[in-house]
């Protein structure tokens, strides 16, 4: 009886092992398509971003927010002009 709790609480242990374990790997994505981002205002837990797609030149705004740690959104918008067409920078 005592082999068989030793040998659950090691087995227990090792699975443990590699759970956390595989909690801890990071994954990096490689980036193929340039991207300029940047901080631009934050009012209170929303933080607002623009992204710029150094290709076509499209700029996007970028909303994200949080409550608590836990994130609650994000927005990503094409920034547009006053008449409504895209606003491009190159």
């Amino acid at each position: 009886m005592k082999k068989i709790k030793g040998l659950i609480f090691a087995t227990g242990f090792v699975l443990c092992g590699f759970v956390i374990g595989a909690c801890g790997t990071s994954v990096e994505a490689k980036q193929d398509k340039p991207l300029k981002i940047w901080f631009e205002n934050q009012n209170g837990k929303m933080e607002t971003y623009q992204l710029v797609d150094e290709e076509t030149g499209v700029n996007y705004i970028v909303v994200s927010g949080e409550l608590y740690q836990k994130g609650i959104g994000t927005a990503i918008n094409p920034r547009l002009k006053a008449d409504g067409s895209l606003y491009i920078s190159k």
